[in-house]
């Protein structure tokens, strides 16, 4: 592979520029270390570690051993090479980021060969670090050095085979003979690595040997029969595909795609990478990069580029973009690199252009990493908020986020339930990268790209697209935990090994627990990813969904309420709005203790009775029933005191709702207090506070704590929960204030 020969030139650079060795090794040190601090494992990656262990473990590549076969992956090299580690004894989650930061470095030397065999690095050598330095700053890449996907491993693929191929390309027009066509074997592996593969290797010969049949020259039959036999191999796989899954493209294509374009999100998704990394400086540099290679006759360089690049850009923006951040994008930055460092070289041919060149490729380097740092630093790091920052607005009819008197004591005054955590997202939402606060993007020249690239991303994720590094981090810690307790429960004998659970989250909840799973976005189900419920509106990778009818034929045991939690936390404000939501829907859920203060939350597809025989270990409650409610309340309450002690203020104000809801107003009166008293701008506090005072015939107390709500409602800018304070304020007052009646005449 090209990569490996970059180790090799660089003790001869060292030889003629010993301070040159030094500067691109650091650039090496300074990309690891990047990629470092934006570690992680996200949820997804879960699924292909759940076919690689099932397949080296002998059930083949499923998702559910002994069901049918579907293939829930798009990723069928990545797989294998998991399936190998986990034989050897490795993990796939141990495997994964170390195979994946082993990869980041060939994709560095695959740049280097490149700049110092092909290029030849010319002068000023001072430059030659420049591509590389710009390869270490990018966030993207940095992000794509772990993950757990497969994608750096398709980068290095797809980079390495181009680099290449221009590089045999070369040879062909100099009338020289390389023995073996690597570029060729390159991207086959990468065919097998991604679908879209198959599109980038068919795009780089197709685009190699127009330019060897424009010249004449008859090596374009050599680069035709290498095409052949790099068709052989994909045509291979997808005759795989027919045998072993019945079908000619993966599953997830019809679960995600299925036919249909999305292309304005698409120009969206684009736009935002843009935007994000500066590609307005890009454009001098562009062109100086055309000139700088036709003047030394080799244009096929920028031609392959763009013809690798143009097309599959062309599909990413059809389907709308990616759910990730850039994940198919960002293979783009190696090309685009090689020729940022063109056009510098072509400027520092010139006096005027060599004092300009290092301030305008400084000014490139800020711009690839100034807003990708801001959202990062701006990120609400301590709670997974889903969809952040997104454009989500409380809905129209508000009456959803408030609790109706009958759910707690008769309370006249409404107990907000949800809007905590909702009032928290928008703020964080309304200044996530605002640019006001950031001296440098709030200046009046910058201000309109960050103003637009805020509303891009806003825009984007509120539809499941381009969701960030952080947010899929902190997802996973979420789940992770659920599915470790849910392994440990099955070996337990809580669950019995052909438990069958159905959740929207499929990635480390099924893999920890080794569970039964029935994805109820239809990754991994062939029927619920051509037929299932579409929902309203579009939303990336999450627009089927299963019905409880199918859980029910399929012989699914439990459905989970919360859609993505099966088990979940009393510490979770995600449990208190699933039970209120349940109680205002009528919805015949059943709870079971789990231990620590943990509770399954479900629907039982196969009946009560049925489900009782199938796990007689497990208590199961009627939770709509007053006297199960009244246990649940007791439980949960308890936890919540005794994690109270040393918890943050969200458990306190957890335990306040509880209690709330329980029909104990005192003991929630003083939770209340002490919140409202620190945490004094909260329109949330202020509104149990009322509720509370209210409850225990406080009237003038109650109305003093909405009038509070109502001054930092006005404050905050929502109209519409302005305008139900007042109202509701109105009807306090009234009733505060209202003549005594006299008493009515005896008979």
């Amino acid at each position: 592979m090209p990569a490996f020969h970059a180790f090799r030139e660089i003790p001869r650079s060292a030889r003629a520029h010993p301070w040159l060795a030094l500067v691109l090794l650091g650039t090496l040190g300074l990309l690891l270390w990047h990629g470092w601090t934006y570690r992680f494992l996200t949820d997804d990656a879960y699924i292909s570690f759940r076919y690689a262990v099932n397949f080296a473990e002998g059930h083949g590549l499923v998702f559910n051993p002994g069901e049918e076969r579907v293939e829930g992956y798009t990723n069928f090299l990545w797989v294998l090479l998991l399936a190998a580690a986990h034989r050897l004894g490795i993990p796939p989650e141990t495997a994964a980021p170390v195979l994946t930061f082993a990869l980041t470095i060939l994709l560095w030397a695959a740049v280097l060969w490149f700049l110092l065999r092909v290029m030849k690095a010319p002068e000023p050598r001072w430059l030659t670090p420049l591509p590389l330095l710009m390869l270490a700053a990018t966030r993207s890449v940095a992000v794509w050095s772990t993950s757990g996907l497969e994608t750096r491993l398709f980068e290095v693929l797809v980079v390495g085979g181009t680099l290449r191929l221009l590089a045999e390309l070369q040879d062909h027009r100099l009338g020289a003979h390389r023995p073996f066509p690597l570029a060729a074997l390159l991207f086959a592996l990468g065919a097998l690595t991604r679908p879209d593969g198959i599109l980038l290797a068919g795009a780089a010969f197709g685009s190699a040997g127009l330019i060897l049949a424009m010249e004449r020259r008859r090596t374009f039959w050599r680069i035709a029969a290498q095409a052949a036999g790099m068709g052989a191999v994909i045509g291979a796989h997808f005759l795989f595909r027919i045998a072993y899954y019945g079908q000619w493209l993966p599953n997830t294509y019809y679960a995600k795609v299925g036919g249909r374009t999305w292309l304005g999100m698409g120009l969206n998704y684009l736009g935002t990478f843009f935007l994000e990394y500066g590609a307005l400086l890009w454009v001098p540099l562009m062109i100086a990069a055309v000139l700088w290679f036709r003047r030394r006759g080799a244009l096929a360089v920028p031609l392959v580029f763009a013809a690798v690049v143009l097309p599959h850009m062309a599909y990413i923006a059809l389907i709308g973009g990616d759910h990730f951040e850039f994940r198919p994008l960002d293979l783009y930055f190696p090309f685009l690199f090689i020729l940022l460092y063109a056009g510098t070289l072509h400027w520092a041919q010139s006096r005027r252009g060599r004092r300009l060149a290092p301030i305008y490729a400084a000014a490139v380097l800020a711009g690839l990493a100034w807003l990708p740092w801001q959202g990062h630093r701006q990120f609400p790091m301590d709670q997974y908020i889903v969809a952040f920052p997104g454009e989500h607005e409380p809905p129209e009819d508000t009456s959803v986020f408030w609790l109706p008197p009958r759910l707690h004591n008769a309370s006249p005054m409404y107990n907000l339930v949800q809007f905590p955590v909702l009032q928290t997202r928008m703020e964080a939402a309304k200044r996530h990268l605002d640019p006001g606060r950031d001296a440098v993007l709030g200046r009046w020249a910058l201000r309109p790209i960050a103003e637009a690239y805020q509303g891009l991303v806003r825009k984007t994720t509120m539809h499941f697209v381009g969701i960030r590094q952080e947010e899929h981090r902190l997802f996973l810690e979420a789940v992770a935990p659920e599915g470790r307790l849910m392994g440990r429960l099955s070996s337990e004998g809580v669950f019995p090994p052909d438990a069958y659970i159905a959740v929207s989250s499929v990635g480390a909840i099924p893999y920890y627990s080794r569970l039964r799973t029935l994805d109820r976005l239809g990754l991994n189900d062939a029927l619920v990813a051509r037929a299932g419920l579409r929902v309203e509106g579009r939303a990336m990778a999450h627009e089927r969904h299963a019905t409880l009818e199918y859980a029910r034929e399929r012989g699914v045991d439990f459905w989970a309420v919360d859609s993505v939690h099966l088990v979940m936390s009393a510490e979770d404000p995600q449990f208190f709005w699933r039970v209120q939501d349940a109680l205002m829907r009528e919805i015949p859920a059943h709870v079971a203790e789990m231990g620590k203060g943990r509770f399954l939350f479900a629907l039982l597809p196969q009946g009560e009775e049925r489900t009782r025989e199938r796990f007689p270990g497990m208590i199961l409650s009627r939770f709509w029933e007053p006297a199960a409610l009244e246990v649940l309340n007791r439980k949960v309450i308890a936890y919540l005191e005794s994690a109270s002690e040393a918890s943050d203020a969200d458990t306190v104000y957890l335990l306040g709702q509880w209690k709330l809801f329980a029909g104990d107003p005192a003991g929630a009166l003083g939770v209340w207090e002490s919140l409202s008293a620190v945490y004094w701008d909260r329109i949330p506090h202020w509104l149990n506070l009322a509720a509370a005072r209210s409850d225990i015939g406080d009237r003038n107390g109650a109305l003093g704590a909405a009038r509070r709500a109502l001054e930092l409602s006005r404050a905050w800018g929502d109209e519409r929960l302005t305008a139900e304070i007042a109202a509701h304020i109105r009807t306090l007052e009234a009733a505060v204030f209202a003549p005594a009646q006299p008493p009515s005449p005896g008979p």
